[in-house]
């Protein structure tokens, strides 16, 4: 098991985290709604903020490392770790003023792949329906129906996460696994049946677009595919990859930005 890499890049760790503030079972988190009401309440009050949406997005960015950590366990070592809600807990504790997440497996139960295509092809299919069906889509339709906001919206917090796995993580990684990775994703985004996510088409089939990055004119970003709502956070305005940007505004940004660092160099 690389639970080492895991912990690092993706929070995925077996061990408890020191100065734990808060901690719930996954399982315990979809199966009351109570339980999912404190927990919104408790990121809420953590982040400075009386908008349930705004920490509903802001934990699906953090819960997504926990998918990105799956597709690695899959590709990577070739093995699917078990994420079932009951053997998962979501740890928060702080990290300065902020409040950071961990995800402890409490059993490092895995099942490996098949050596046989075919059969893992199979064995990839029941892995990847029972992580998204079983964990990923409750926890996102609790959410959703606690902070009264769309399940697409949180749901659109996902593909970014993954998309860093498969551009940088993968790369970073001497896994020797580049053909798994990319059929394992290319699964992902196109041979999952949406009915796992509980939506009509899946949510990770994106037609990415490209904007001119802020910093280097000579390279390209990605537009988030939905927003993540930290406009909402007092002193904080909308991100420059964010999809409620119109592209005028983003040049004005491109163009202040590199004007106070061109100042700053040449003072």
């Amino acid at each position: 098991m690389r639970f080492e890499e895991a912990e690092q890049y993706f929070r995925l760790t077996t061990k408890d985290q020191e100065n734990v503030s808060y901690e719930v079972r996954v399982n315990d988190l979809v199966s009351d709604q109570h339980q999912m009401l404190r927990f919104l309440e408790m990121y809420q009050s953590q982040i400075g903020t009386t908008d349930k949406h705004v920490p509903a997005v802001a934990f699906c960015k953090w819960f997504s490392l926990v998918a990105a950590g799956f597709q690695y366990f899959v590709s990577v070592d070739n093995s699917a770790v078990d994420l079932s809600p009951g053997n998962l807990t979501i740890q928060a504790y702080p990290v300065g003023d902020y409040t950071f997440f961990s995800f402890k497996v409490h059993r490092d139960i895995v099942t490996r792949a098949p050596a046989d295509g075919a059969q893992r092809n199979v064995w990839r299919e029941r892995a990847f329906a029972a992580f998204y069906g079983d964990t990923v889509r409750p926890v996102i339709d609790r959410l959703a129906e606690q902070a009264g906001i769309g399940a697409g919206q949180l749901w659109g917090q996902f593909p970014p996460k993954l998309m860093w796995f498969i551009d940088v993580v993968s790369k970073e990684i001497d896994g020797g696994a580049e053909q798994r990775i990319e059929a394992d994703y290319q699964y992902l985004i196109s041979g999952v049946d949406p009915r796992v996510f509980g939506r009509k088409r899946n949510p990770f089939a994106i037609r990415w677009k490209t904007v001119e990055s802020m910093e280097d004119p000579r390279k390209q970003v990605y537009l988030q595919p939905t927003c993540c709502m930290n406009y909402r956070l007092e002193g904080i305005d909308y991100c420059y990859t964010c999809p409620r940007l119109t592209e005028a505004e983003r040049a004005e940004r491109r163009e202040a930005f590199r004007s106070a660092n061109c100042h700053q160099t040449n003072t």
